[in-house]
This record gives structure tokens, C-alpha cells and sequence, in this order.
């Protein structure tokens, strides 16, 4: 490691070429670096989880709450809030395609009445209902990530 350093060290900058000596010193440096094992995305995507990004919090009223989530698979995502006594409201949305292995929603939970308090802390679970037939909880569909 200290070779590769002293390497960066003697590098004349992105728009000044490198002496010979010098050119010597990283191409000796790379001809002794391992090379790691490259495995394609779509070989590896399906023991990937189900949530690829999220949940993230978006925006919360008194009225709703709303979740982002991108997920591999289409789905229908129902989004719970809860508090200590039970649930509080929730809602549904079926995900929209950005390409074959990317859906994204953004589900609202909704009441007509003003439930949500400042200062109480709430909770929110989700389940999603994959096209295919199959249902996962939040914590399976993230692989207790």
C-alpha cells in the first residue's frame, strides 16, 4: 500500500503527463493488484430484497402521511400508521415501471379527520402485494435490512 501512495504522490497532475520512471512505478503497482471477481447485476438481482431504496418518510400532515419506496417487482404497497392504541389510518398504490426491475410508489395513508398530533410518535408498517400473487411484511421485503 505505501508504493501505491508514494505512485499518487509522484503524479504530475490530470493535465501534465507522467515521466517514464514514473509511468514505471503504477504500471509495475497494477501489474501486482489482485482482480476481483465481477459478478453481473442480473446474475446476482434475484436473492437481492424486494426493496431496493427505502422507505423513506416524504411529507406528514395531520391528515396523512406519505412513503417513497422502489421495490424490483410490481406490486400494490399498503401503508399503515399506527400509535399505541391501533391504527391511526392507511392507504394503497400500485407502483409504476421505470424499467423491468425498478418500480417506485409513493403511497398516502389518509383520514378526513385531523389524527396526527405534534409530539406523539407514531409508527408506520407496509405490505406489499407482488403482481405474481405473493404478499411480503416490510421487514421480509427488506430482509431485515
Amino acid at each position: 500500500m505505501a508504493d501505491a501512495r508514494l505512485a499518487i504522490g509522484l503524479y504530475d497532475g490530470p493535465n501534465q503527463p507522467c515521466g517514464a520512471a514514473r509511468t514505471g512505478v503504477v504500471a509495475r503497482i497494477a501489474s501486482q493488484e489482485t482482480k476481483m471477481a465481477w459478478t453481473t447485476l442480473a446474475s446476482r438481482l434475484n436473492g437481492l430484497p424486494h426493496v431496493l431504496a427505502g422507505p423513506v418518510l416524504r411529507q406528514v400532515t395531520k391528515q396523512s402521511v406519505t412513503v417513497w419506496v422502489a421495490v424490483r417487482l410490481p406490486a400494490t404497497v399498503d401503508l399503515t400508521v399506527l400509535d399505541a392504541s391501533g391504527t391511526k389510518m392507511s392507504g394503497s398504490r400500485h407502483t409504476v415501471a421505470l424499467g423491468t426491475n425498478l418500480h417506485i410508489v409513493a403511497v398516502t395513508a389518509k383520514t378526513s379527520a385531523d389524527v396526527l398530533t405534534e409530539g406523539i410518535i407514531y409508527r408506520y408498517d407496509m405490505t406489499f402485494h407482488f403482481d405474481g400473487g405473493t404478499s411480503e411484511s416490510l421487514a421480509a421485503a427488506t430482509a431485515e435490512a
